[in-house]
C-alpha cells in the first residue's frame, strides 16, 4: 500500500542504525513488509480506520529546538524530573535519580535481544512492527534488587516538530524487591504522529505503578503497545488517561506468569470534537492465584468516539484467579458514540471472573437540581463528569500522583477539582 511504503522509505531515509539494534531493526522491516494497514476487517481495529491519519504522510525527520521550553520545566519538588525533548532525554536538566535511564543504542545486542523477546498478543500487530523497524529511540530504565524508589519520577515528553513522525521504545526493569513509581505526561504544540512501546519486566515481589496522561495537539495520531511480564507475587498498576490527539489507540498485553502475580489496569478518556480512542486492552492468567481487575471509563461530547476492547484470558492451569472488568461511558451529546466489548476466554474450572459494560447519559432530574440552584448547566455538567471519572482517578495509588493528575485535568476542565 501507498501509505506503507512511504514509512518504509522514511525509515530507509532518516532512522538511525546502531550496531546493538540493526538485527531487531531488520527483523521489524522484513515484518513490515508483510503488513497491510489494519482496517475494519481486522477484528481487533474493527472500530478504527488509521488511513485517514497516516495520509499526512509524517515525516522521520526531527529539527529539535535549542531547549526544553521553560514553561514546561517543573518546580514541584514532589517528584523527580525527566526531562525529554523529541524522545531524547536532557540530562542537563534532568534530576539525578537511583532509577537509571540508558539510551538502547548504548546497549549490546544481547542486551537488546533479551529486552525485545516477542512474546505478546500485539508482536504482529501494525504499531508495533512499525516502532521495531524504525527502533533507534528509547530508553531502559532499570530499578536494582531491593530499590524502592519512594519518590515517584514524571518523564516530561514534549515534542517540537510539526508533522513528525517519532517512534519511542522504552523498557521498564524492576528487579526482585523494587519498587518504581512513574508517571508520563505527552505533550506536543503541533500535530505529529508518536508511536510509543513500552516493555515492562518486574521481577518477583517487584511493583510498578505507570501513570499516563495523553495531552499532544488535538490533530495528533497517537499510538501505543505497553506489554507486561509479571511474576511471582510481582504487582503491576497502569493507570491511563486521554484528552489529547485526534486519533489515539492504546494496546495493553499484561502476563501474569507466575503465582500471586497481580495487575491493576484502569483508563479514563474524555474526547471532544471529533476525537477517537480506542483502547484494546489483552490479559492472561498464565499461573494460578493470580489477580487482575480493569475499570475504563469514558467521557464523550461532540462527536467523539470511544471503543474498548478488554479481553481476560484465564489458562487451564490458572486456577482459583480473580479477574474483574467494567467499562462504563457517559454521553454528553446525541452524536456521541461508544463501543464496549469486554469478553472472558476461561480454560479453568476454579476460578471468579466478572465482567460488565454500561453506555448512559446524564439525567435531566441531575440538572435540574443544579440548575435551580443557581449552577449554569455547563458547570453542573463538569461536576457530573467529574464524580463519574473519579472512580478511575482514584485507582492511583500514590497520592501525590494522583493529586497532580486530578489538578492537571482540572486545569483541561476535564474534571472540577480545584
Amino acid at each position: 500500500m501507498k501509505n506503507i511504503s512511504h514509512y518504509q522509505n522514511e525509515i530507509g531515509k532518516s532512522a538511525k542504525t546502531f550496531k546493538g539494534l540493526a538485527t531487531l531493526q531488520k527483523k521489524g522491516l522484513e515484518r513490515l513488509e508483510k503488513l497491510e494497514i489494519p482496517t475494519r476487517k481486522n477484528e481487533d481495529w474493527k472500530y478504527t480506520n488509521l488511513a485517514p491519519m497516516l495520509e499526512n504522510n509524517y515525516q522521520f525527520k526531527v529539527n529539535q529546538t535549542t531547549a526544553f521550553p521553560k514553561d514546561y520545566i517543573s518546580l514541584d519538588e514532589n517528584f523527580d524530573h525527566f526531562y525529554f525533548l523529541d524522545g531524547v532525554l536532557q540530562n542537563d536538566i534532568s534530576d539525578k535519580t537511583t532509577v537509571t535511564a540508558s539510551a538502547l543504542h548504548e546497549l549490546s545486542e544481547n542486551q537488546v535481544q533479551h529486552f525485545s523477546q516477542d512474546k505478546h498478543y500485539f508482536k504482529n500487530d501494525f504499531s508495533h512492527v512499525l516502532n521495531q523497524a524504525a527502533l533507534s529511540n528509547g530508553y531502559l530504565f532499570k530499578v536494582k534488587k531491593n530499590d524502592q524508589c519512594t519518590k515517584p519520577v514524571i518523564c516530561h515528553y514534549y515534542f517540537s516538530t510539526p508533522n513528525s513522525h517519532i517512534n519511542i521504545t522504552n523498557y521498564y526493569q524492576c528487579d526482585e524487591n523494587s519498587q518504581l513509581n512513574i508517571l508520563e505526561i505527552f505533550h506536543s504544540r503541533d500535530p505529529l504522529y508518536i508511536n510509543l512501546s513500552n516493555n515492562v519486566f518486574l521481577e518477583q515481589t517487584a511493583r510498578f505503578y505507570q501513570t499516563t496522561i495523553q495531552d499532544c495537539h488535538q490533530d495528533s495520531l497517537y499510538l501505543q503497545n505497553t506489554n507486561t511480564q509479571v511474576r511471582a507475587d510481582a504487582h503491576f498498576e497502569n493507570v491511563h488517561l486521554t484528552i489529547g490527539a485526534k486519533v489515539s489507540r492504546t494496546n495493553l498485553y499484561t502476563d501474569l506468569q507466575q503465582e500471586g502475580a497481580g495487575a491493576q489496569i484502569h483508563g479514563l478518556y474524555s474526547l471532544q470534537g471529533d476525537q477517537h480512542n480506542d483502547t484494546m486492552s489483552y490479559t492472561k492468567h498464565s499461573a494460578p492465584h493470580t489477580h487482575s481487575n480493569q475499570l475504563y471509563k469514558g467521557i464523550l461530547k461532540d462527536n467523539s468516539k470511544g471503543i474498548f476492547t478488554g479481553r481476560v484470558r484465564v489458562q487451564k492451569e490458572a486456577q482459583q484467579i480473580t479477574a474483574g472488568q467494567l467499562n462504563k461511558n457517559l454521553l454528553l451529546s446525541p452524536k456521541a458514540h461508544t463501543y464496549s466489548r469486554p469478553q472472558l476466554e476461561i480454560f479453568a474450572d476454579d476460578v471468579k471472573c466478572t465482567h460488565g459494560s454500561t453506555t448512559g447519559q446524564l439525567s435531566h432530574d441531575q440538572l435540574f437540581y443544579f440548575q435551580a440552584r443557581g449552577i449554569s448547566k455547563d458547570k453542573a455538567m463538569l461536576i457530573l463528569a467529574n464524580a463519574f471519572s473519579n472512580d478511575v482517578l482514584f485507582k492511583i495509588t500514590n497520592r501525590i500522583v494522583r493529586d497532580f493528575s486530578l489538578k492537571y485535568l482540572a486545569q483541561k476542565k476535564v474534571t472540577a477539582h480545584d
